[in-house]
């Protein structure tokens, strides 16, 4: 459907994609804009191409998104794919960054590549953050799986600020939503610790040099504290769907959560931007 958020998410995603293609010849070495992984930092070339390759590949995905969204009525089904391209398009990227870095890595002099490539160490997750990510998850779905059998057959999936649900969906499409949902987000934080450990390198930023485990840090507690959110938002929403009303406990956590993450994405931005305007005060940035 036109109207549907995944159709404008797809549009979306397309046209910044068709953008960074057009303006990465002229888009320096920067902290926010681009495909800002560790690997493209090495060299000016290396930063256009990996751009450029990015670019090409997620303006695939907003295309074949649209395009679904267009064909196919069930919004779940284009949510699936366009999450499943994401992972897969990242995956892509990555390897192909890594060898395009292997490569390039081979035309830097001897005598210039200690000075000019920081060696990293693998970035573990601390026992906290697999806590804070996994428990969650395994209680948010047990809950589900336990409660499943009690869902009417048409389930409230969103609701308005006032706590009112204003969309609704048959039953086995709400609970594949409602277990995909954690389950993707669980994924994709695993996912980024596995980068830590395996490719440490894909964090590197040449602005943090020797502060690089402190933004590791930042990213990994951002992603754990994102698993108990959208398990507590899928309990709260079986919990409403049976019950009629908003669990207050899980209300209040729902939102202390979202003000913890708020707050840390705004002192994520301004340690990362201090940095960045340091270095690039003394270092020109190409």
């Amino acid at each position: 459907m036109i109207n549907s958020p995944m159709f404008f998410m797809g549009l979306f995603i397309t046209v910044t994609s068709i953008v960074l293609y057009s303006i990465v010849h002229r888009l320096p070495f920067n902290p926010f804009l681009g495909f800002r992984i560790g690997y493209s930092y090495l060299s000016r070339d290396l930063w256009v191409k990996l751009n450029k390759v990015a670019a090409l590949v997620f303006m695939s995905v907003g295309l074949v998104t649209t395009v679904l969204s267009v064909i196919i009525a069930d919004e779940v089904i284009v949510l699936e794919v366009f999450l499943g391209l994401i992972i897969v398009s990242l995956v892509v990227l990555i390897n192909y960054s890594s060898k395009a870095a292997e490569l390039e890595l081979m035309k830097i002099p001897e005598h210039r590549e200690v000075g000019k490539v920081e060696v990293l160490t693998p970035f573990y997750p601390s026992i906290a953050h697999i806590v804070i990510t996994l428990v969650p998850y395994v209680l948010g779905i047990t809950f589900i799986a336990l409660n499943a059998h009690s869902l009417p057959d048409s389930v409230a999936i969103h609701f308005t600020s006032s706590g009112a649900p204003d969309r609704f969906m048959p039953k086995t499409q709400a609970l594949i939503l409602m277990t995909f949902t954690p389950t993707f987000v669980i994924g994709l934080t695993l996912f980024f610790y596995y980068l830590g450990v395996k490719k440490p390198e894909i964090y590197y930023r040449p602005w943090l040099r020797g502060k690089l485990r402190i933004f590791v840090t930042f990213i990994y507690t951002f992603l754990s504290l994102t698993s108990p959110l959208a398990s507590i938002a899928m309990v709260d929403t079986v919990w409403f769907n049976i019950y009629g009303e908003h669990l207050t406990l899980l209300t209040h956590l729902m939102m202390a959560l979202i003000i913890v993450i708020i707050a840390q994405i705004i002192y994520f931005i301004a340690y990362i931007t201090k940095h960045y305007l340091k270095y690039k005060s003394q270092t020109r940035i190409i």
